[in-house]
């Protein structure tokens, strides 16, 4: 996975065209994602052109699986 949200067991993997095209590097993909199901994970697969194209809506898209508040900044007591 390219990224991994700790306490939410989500993970998001950024896939580049041969992901899709080659069928050696698929067949890994899935079995890397059936053994992330099985241990308890939430694998998020995203393709790179989605990022390139419209990052905006990949960084909402990310957000929206997380729990209200993730990741946000913590203010000084």
């Amino acid at each position: 996975a390219d990224f991994h949200f700790p306490d939410t067991n989500i993970l998001v993997e950024l896939d580049g065209e041969y992901h899709r095209i080659d069928v050696t590097t698929k067949s890994r993909d899935l079995k890397r994602q059936d053994a992330a199901k099985k241990a308890g994970f939430r694998m998020v697969c995203i393709p790179n052109t989605e990022v390139q194209s419209n990052l905006p809506a990949v960084l909402n898209r990310i957000q929206d699986l997380l729990p209200p508040g993730y990741g946000a900044p913590v203010p000084p007591e």
